[in-house]
């Protein structure tokens, strides 16, 4: 490769930033559909083992690309971290996919676990916090949980001061996040808000 042929700097640089953001959002309206279609076909009916090995290959498949272009977003020259944050989440929900329906914990184990839980000491009790984000421009103080739900917000895109929420509830020994959005869009907005929370 000579000088004449390397990339310039400028609108190159901008056009390959746009070509990058334009393949995460295909590749997350595709991850999209395969969950869509997971929840149908698996979660909310019997699935046959034909189907279930069939499950399994695609997840297996999906679960090595989102790896991928998320090591990809883990450079340090990565630009753009909304879209490393979006990956990150992606990646979360196979992850969580494979566990659920390919490698669940063995019913001893949960009641086990369950049974630890009971004798936990209440002072520990903080490890684990709700958190959920309003839009901008939500009414504040009602208190009532009766909100619409098209108000829920991606966590840092609303109300919240996430930052100063996280540096708060880390100094309080928080090792745990439940995130909740109830929206109608919630499945698009929570890799939004897994990216934001890690």
């Amino acid at each position: 490769m000579n000088a004449a042929t390397l990339p310039r700097e400028g609108a190159e640089d901008s056009s390959l930033q746009q070509l990058a953001q334009q393949s995460v959002e295909q590749w997350s309206e595709l991850c999209q559909r395969f969950l869509d279609r997971q929840r149908r076909e698996l979660l909310e009916s019997a699935p046959s083992p034909e189907k279930l090995q069939e499950h399994r290959a695609a997840l297996k498949l999906m679960l090595r690309v989102a790896r991928a272009l998320y090591l990809t977003s883990c450079d340090p020259d990565y630009t753009d971290q909304h879209l490393a944050g979006e990956l990150r989440g992606r990646l979360l929900q196979f992850e969580h996919s494979w566990r659920m329906i390919h490698d669940p914990m063995p019913e001893a184990k949960v009641a086990e676990l369950d049974s630890r839980e009971a004798r936990r000491p209440k002072a520990l009790s903080n490890e684990l916090v709700h958190l959920k984000d309003m839009k901008k421009g939500t009414p504040r103080g009602a208190l009532t949980g009766s909100t619409d739900v098209k108000n829920d917000a991606a966590l840092g895109e609303g109300l919240m001061d996430l930052p100063m929420i996280l540096k708060a509830a880390k100094a309080a020994g928080v090792k745990y996040y439940f995130i909740e959005d109830e929206s109608p869009w919630s499945e698009r907005q929570i890799p939004k808000s897994f990216g934001c929370a890690l």
